[in-house]
C-alpha cells in the first residue's frame, strides 16, 4: 500500500544499491498523477505506459501488487493479487535478469508512506513495515 500525491517508485534490481544497470522501475502516478509507466533502469527509456488518472492519494493508502513472474512484469490495483493489472511488460530476453532486491521511493516533491504485505500461498500476511519518507 502506498499513499502518496504522486510519483510512488518501484525499483526491481539485480544487484543491491545499483538502480542504473539490471533495474526494471516502476512509477505509478507519474505526470502528475496521471499516467504509470515501466522503465528499463531508473529514469530509464519507459517500456511500458498506461493511462492512470488519479491513481495514487495523498489522503488515504491505497493497494497495489506487482508481480515479475515468467518474464513478464505486471502492475495491478487493489488488494486482490491478479486482479486489476493496469500496467504490463513483456521482458526481452536481452534484457532479463534475475531480480534479488527491491526499493521504493517517492519523487520529489511528493511525500509518501509505505506499508507492505507478504504473500503466503492464498493468504495475505501483514507485515507492519512502514516506511515514511521526509518525516
Amino acid at each position: 500500500m502506498v499513499k502518496a500525491a504522486a510519483d510512488a517508485h518501484v525499483a526491481l534490481s539485480a544487484v543491491y544499491g545499483d538502480v542504473d544497470r539490471k533495474t526494471f522501475e516502476i512509477v505509478i502516478g507519474t505526470d502528475g498523477n496521471k499516467k504509470s509507466i515501466i522503465r528499463y533502469g531508473a529514469g530509464g527509456l519507459v517500456m511500458a505506459e498506461s493511462m492512470t488518472m488519479n491513481i495514487l492519494s495523498e489522503d488515504e493508502f491505497r493497494y497495489f501488487w506487482i508481480s515479475w513472474a515468467n518474464n513478464k512484469i505486471e502492475v495491478g490495483r487493489g488488494a486482490n493479487y491478479g486482479v486489476g493489472a493496469f500496467l504490463q511488460w513483456t521482458i526481452p530476453p536481452s534484457k532479463e535478469f534475475n531480480i534479488n532486491c527491491l526499493a521504493v521511493s517517492t519523487g520529489t516533491p511528493s511525500r509518501g508512506q509505505w506499508e507492505f504485505a507478504e504473500l503466503l500461498g492464498s493468504c495475505i500476511k501483514y507485515q507492519n513495515i512502514r516506511f515514511n519518507k521526509n518525516e
